[in-house]
């Protein structure tokens, strides 16, 4: 009788507060069920991925502990109707690998924002979709390979999304880019290797961060980025058209571009590049929109100009060498400051176009070493020296300060002179 009334008790008495405490008699009060102990821990059921993925409608929220693959605690981040498991990957604080959907299959769709990472080297026909944004992807430092005859991108986006990162890790052999997503306004990757795809290593739209990666022997470009982007400490060698391609208002900083099939580098309007080497690509170097800002580049045995600066643009520090046509090729009212061209088959410095300056720079063993045959340019504080025909082939229209030689230089008191030695 007493065990009857006590369990009565109990349960009016779970019923009035919907708490239950166990090894404590006063649970939290924002608790339905506080266990409290100070040595052991609870296990929730355990199973393999199998007999996760066939839990009838799952609930939302649903954990379970999974034994196989990447073991961890696993829960139903998605409905009843449509589950997605969601692991709580084991990693340290900080580490960026807490709390990451593992994909382990191709093809792979990702539809809710989150963060992914690859489980295991991943090959097949078809990549990775993701079609919402707010998502991060970890390549985890494996490869993300396309079947021979794919004809699809490694990783798509093919709606208007923002805030899509992808990083560590290879991505090659696809049919299409590497990476396409032209679309997207607010991409970053970083540390990635985009190698022998069919398309553009990478192509994103505008807003683009890419730092730290490697894009080589793409069909297309190595990188394509959209306006407002940023590309930092990358390479792209090898590919069959532009190494770095960039649309208006973008940074080019500490790139190497070589050996690709078109330009090194290409730029729209408002683009400022620096710290970028380009050699041995077919067509220019480094090619500048109009009113970009070019510094501190070397650009050495192109097919065709080293350099090429759009209207209105500005150029200091840099060196063109051994280039099949010119050193440094300018439109119209471009200033050149403080640069150097050397042993180019055509002219150091040259422009057909009206308007402009050259000032202290320095041409050295190529056809001409400045030749200017548009008008209304200044001409000031230059040198050049041992190149083939002559050192300033500048027309009469333009403001040339007085050629110095050897002969009176010591003699010499205008402080704009130019020099020929």
């Amino acid at each position: 009788m007493k065990n009857i009334l006590l369990t009565i008790f109990m349960v009016i008495s779970f019923g009035l507060i919907a708490q239950i405490g166990i090894n404590t008699m006063s649970p939290d009060s924002s608790s339905i069920l506080h266990l409290n102990s100070d040595t052991k821990g609870i296990i929730p059921p355990r199973m393999p991925k199998t007999n996760r993925d066939n839990i009838i409608n799952p609930a939302t929220g649903l954990l379970v502990y999974q034994t196989n693959n990447v073991p961890g605690y696993y829960y139903n981040a998605g409905t009843p109707a449509l589950p997605q498991w969601e692991g709580l990957v084991s990693g340290t604080p900080g580490s960026g690998n807490l709390y990451k959907i593992p994909i382990d299959v191709l093809p792979y769709t990702i539809t809710q924002a989150g963060s992914y990472i690859l489980t295991k080297n991943l090959t097949g026909l078809s990549g990775i979709t993701i079609t919402t944004g707010n998502v991060g992807l970890d390549l985890n430092h494996y490869s993300l390979s396309g079947q021979a005859g794919n004809f699809s991108s490694g990783i798509l986006v093919n709606t208007s999304v923002s805030n899509i990162t992808v990083y560590n890790g290879f991505i090659g052999n696809w049919g299409e880019d590497g990476i396409s997503g032209e679309l997207i306004n607010g991409f970053q990757a970083f540390n990635l290797i985009l190698k022998n795809n069919g398309g553009d290593g990478l192509l994103c739209g505008q807003n683009c961060l890419v730092n730290q990666c490697l894009s080589v022997g793409n069909s297309l470009d190595g990188f394509d980025l959209g306006n407002n982007s940023s590309i930092t400490q990358c390479i792209a060698t090898s590919n069959t058209d532009t190494g770095v391609e960039c649309s208006n208002h973008c940074l080019v900083y500490d790139c190497l571009t070589n050996s690709n099939g078109n330009y090194g580098t290409i730029t729209l309007s408002e683009c400022i590049i620096k710290n970028v080497s380009s050699y041995q690509n077919i067509n220019h170097g480094i090619r500048a929109g109009n009113h970009n800002k070019i510094n501190s580049c070397v650009s050495t045995d192109n097919g065709v100009s080293g350099f090429y600066l759009g209207n209105a643009s500005f150029g200091q520090d840099n060196l063109s060498k051994l280039n099949t046509l010119h050193g440094f090729e300018a439109g119209q009212d471009v200033t050149l400051v403080n640069n150097t061209a050397d042993s180019n088959t055509g002219h150091g410095f040259y422009s057909s176009y009206n308007g402009g300056k050259l000032d202290g720079n320095n041409s050295t063993d190529n056809n001409n070493g400045f030749e200017i045959s548009g008008a209304d340019w200044l001409v000031i504080r230059n040198t050049a020296s041992g190149n083939i025909v002559t050192p300033f082939n500048v027309l009469a229209s333009n403001k040339l300060a007085t050629v110095l030689t050897a002969a009176n230089l010591n003699t010499n008191t205008n402080p704009f002179a130019n020099i020929s030695f």
